[in-house]
């Protein structure tokens, strides 16, 4: 079953799993990596301070408890600071699985073609056009290689959703792509 029949047949609002599952093509964990190798900073920098705070509270010589105090503020301050970081993480993709649970599929036409290489790897953007309930609004799909499913006046089906800059796109045999709206 494609990734098109899969979000069709599912009733809305669609299962949570296969929101997830789907939303993680959208917000991919690669990016989450990079912002977490940075994040790692940040939290090692938060429990420096509450080390040195720690240290300033109970004094030069602390004893037992001042010490348990001091690694309890040490570790609580690194482990409060990945929790912020995976309340993020869950923050920002919550607008994609919103996406998948509540999206609506709608028929797109390709307005435009552009077939590219970039270092020998080819690949192709496309303009698509649908009308929402509002307005018509654009969308650009990028994807690996040349696929000639992809041509101008031909329909393309698209999930979507106001007010959330990605979209779903099913360009080629119901296999999903992520697309950006066209900002107005």
């Amino acid at each position: 079953m494609t990734d098109l029949e899969q979000l069709r047949n599912a009733p809305v609002p669609r299962p949570a799993a296969m929101c997830r599952r789907h939303a993680r093509r959208i917000d991919s964990i690669f990016g989450f990596i990079a912002y977490g190798l940075l994040w790692f900073f940040v939290a090692n920098g938060l429990a420096t301070a509450a080390l040195f705070l720690g240290i300033w509270i109970v004094g030069p010589k602390p004893g037992p408890v001042g010490f348990t105090f001091v690694m309890t503020l040490w570790a609580g301050a690194f482990i409060g600071a990945w929790v912020m970081f995976g309340l993020w993480v869950r923050r920002r993709r919550g607008p994609a699985t919103r996406l998948f649970r509540d999206g609506t599929v709608v028929d797109a036409t390709v307005q435009t073609v552009r077939r590219l290489s970039m270092r020998g790897a080819p690949f192709t953007h496309a303009t698509v056009v649908f009308r929402d309930a509002t307005r018509e609004r654009k969308a650009g799909v990028s994807m690996g290689g040349h696929p000639p499913e992809l041509s101008e006046g031909r329909t393309v089906p698209l999930l979507y959703i106001p007010d959330y800059g990605y979209c779903a796109a099913f360009p080629v045999a119901g296999k999903l792509i992520a697309a950006s709206l066209a900002r107005d």
